[in-house]
């Protein structure tokens, strides 16, 4: 089993498929990687060789101004509990589990407040 920022990755998907499901790592930098690397995205990650793994792995972690995996859930996490602290309007409607971003309360409330606990 081969692990990517503290996230086992499964052996039986594609390379895209098994990169996304790592937190922080999104579709946009799987095939920007895959495109420098000259691999296609849709292979599977057995045909893969462990060096050519190492080198997608050490590409996609090359970024480190920019957090992912753990550290990016820290901060998220840090940045919503100071937003709460300050009482600001998004940070109320975090702390009471309704929808943050505009969206419709008068028939969705019960659905939004399920959803976000």
């Amino acid at each position: 089993m081969l692990y990517f920022l503290d996230k086992s990755l499964p052996r039986k998907k594609t390379i895209l498929q098994a990169l996304v499901i790592v937190f922080g790592v999104g579709l946009y930098h799987v095939r920007k990687s895959c495109r420098f690397l000259g691999l296609k995205p849709n292979l599977p990650w057995d045909f893969l060789s462990n060096k050519q793994k190492t080198l997608l792995l050490e590409f996609l972690d090359f970024e480190k101004g920019v957090p992912k995996g753990i550290a990016l859930k820290h901060f998220v996490r840090k940045k919503n509990l100071d937003l709460k602290l300050i009482q600001n309007y998004r940070g109320v409607r975090l702390a009471s589990g309704l929808p943050v971003r505009g969206q419709r309360t008068k028939t969705n409330r019960k659905t939004a407040k399920r959803l976000n606990k």
